[in-house]
């Protein structure tokens, strides 16, 4: 694949995949963060709910004496042993004093602070109380405190609150810990999100690719067509693009004959303009060479306006072959065709054949809304010539059905002629190729209106009319440009 950036025009992979990165992006850090904070949350009634255990531990392993109390550290967690573990336990007194403490409370450094420690809110006994605050060597600590009343000799009742404390350092070292474990996994998870992005990206992608690579083909003329399996998103583009292909081929075969029709068309016209000056010249040469003194003699000149009637007439028709031929090279492109009205063009063609054709019985019927698929030019081109054969060959009655039916504009032509032979029905639509010598013509209509029918991807038929008896034409043209088959 080719990752390159041109000036001014950013690849759309490098697009997508940078917004793709940063939509990931944005999505891990936000999980993260929101995993974070819940995380600390449940750390901290996490080290509620242990303080909690470590408390009820505290009161059901101690054993008092009267005054005297007495905790077998051995049975609670090692950190009570340690000092300066970050998990403290004192008994309190009812009078305040410290009966009891731990061995991780056994530093100087934690002793100013010990008094406050050990100074907790009076509740009611067996009813668990919570707090945090900050004090001098322990920082900012978790306690929960709970007061018991025991039994004592000789009637007297001893009350004692035992105090649980967690230093906040230990959650937050756990917490540290799980948001090293969180980002890591995180950014795992992005470099494999990435990946995994990149290869769905080619996989989209490898379409637009392989469409770059056939439009270069084409342009090389490697290929004359895109093919076919593409992805439907595509292949409505592909097919367009292979009806322009097709288009612009045919359009070329058009100025083709285009020039071989002007070759062979004016040929005759410029002989005869050449001969004409030729005549024209000599004529001056013979005069100035029989000067008889002061009068000219001009015997056997040629009439100089007959020269010019000639000369005039040659070049009308040589501007009329150019505008006629060159009004038929240009057609509406296939997936762009307006649909105009025909039958007032139908009409109008029809009443100028009837004055050009008085002895002829000429009848036109339309049936519905009628529609021509392209340019009125190239539907008075295709029925001119048809009607115009039909009314060449039939004997005093034409019949001119035009009507849209399965998504084609329809025009069928019959005439009361002697008919075409079965044998001349693919011939006769070829250039130059004429069915019956005795009308004139020079034998290009047909292979005009076959041209035109090409170009516009209809189809045409001849036959025999069965109500006539003479040749019949059926055009049909399609409204909507047809599909390049796959």
């Amino acid at each position: 694949m080719n990752w390159s950036l041109r000036a001014g025009a950013p690849s759309l992979r490098w697009r997508l995949l940078g917004g793709m990165a940063a939509v990931a992006l944005i999505f891990l850090t936000t999980a993260g963060v929101v995993l974070d904070r819940a995380f600390q949350a449940s750390a901290a009634r996490a080290a509620a709910e242990k303080l909690d255990v470590y408390l009820l531990a505290l009161v059901g392993i101690a054993e008092v004496t009267g005054d005297r109390v007495d905790v077998p550290t051995a049975l609670l967690d090692v950190r009570f042993a340690r000092p300066a573990s970050g998990l403290y336990g004192l008994i309190v007194d009812g009078r305040g004093g410290i009966r009891w403490r731990s061995a991780s409370t056994a530093s100087k450094a934690l002793t100013p602070g010990l008094g406050q420690l050990a100074h907790v809110r009076a509740a009611k006994p067996g009813v668990t109380t919570r707090d945090e605050l900050d004090l001098p060597g322990y920082r900012h600590v978790f306690r929960s405190a709970m007061t018991v009343v025991f039994a004592g000799t000789g009637g007297a009742d001893a009350k004692f609150t035992f105090v649980a404390v967690l230093s906040r350092d230990a959650v937050v070292a756990e917490v540290g810990g799980f948001r090293n474990t969180l980002w890591v996994g995180l950014g795992l998870v992005g470099v494999v999100l990435m990946l995994a992005e990149l290869l769905l990206f080619r996989a989209i992608t490898a379409p637009l690719t392989r469409l770059a690579r056939a439009v270069e083909a084409v342009e090389r003329g490697e290929s004359e067509a895109f093919g076919s399996g593409w992805p439907v998103e595509v292949a409505g583009v592909t097919s367009n693009l292979d009806r322009l292909i097709v288009q612009e081929r045919n359009l070329r075969e058009r100025y083709r004959t285009l020039t071989d029709d002007l070759a062979h068309t004016l040929k005759t016209p410029l002989a005869v303009l050449r001969n004409g000056l030729d005549e024209i010249e000599h004529a001056h040469s013979r005069e100035y060479a029989t000067d008889n003194g002061d009068e000219r003699v001009t015997r056997g000149r040629p009439s100089l306006d007959a020269t010019y009637e000639l000369l005039h007439e040659q070049v009308t028709r040589m501007q009329q072959v150019l505008d006629e031929r060159l009004n038929r090279v240009v057609v509406q492109p296939t997936f762009a065709r307006p649909l105009i009205p025909a039958q007032s063009e139908l009409e109008s063609l029809i009443e100028a054949l009837r004055k050009l054709y008085p002895t002829l019985h000429i009848v036109l019927t339309v049936r519905g809304v009628l529609r021509f698929p392209g340019e009125a030019r190239d539907l008075i081109e295709l029925a001119g010539n048809l009607i115009d054969n039909a009314c060449k060959y039939g004997r005093g009655r034409i019949v001119v059905d035009a009507a849209e039916g399965s998504g084609n504009f329809l025009l069928i032509v019959a005439d009361d002629g002697p008919g075409i032979a079965e044998s001349m029905h693919q011939t006769i639509l070829q250039r130059g190729v004429r069915a019956d010598t005795r009308a004139s013509g020079q034998g290009i209509g047909l292979a005009v209106v076959r041209e035109l029918v090409d170009a516009y991807q209809g189809s045409i038929d001849i036959g025999t009319s069965a109500a006539l008896g003479g040749a019949e034409f059926t055009l049909r043209i399609p409204l909507t440009p047809p599909r390049q088959p796959k």
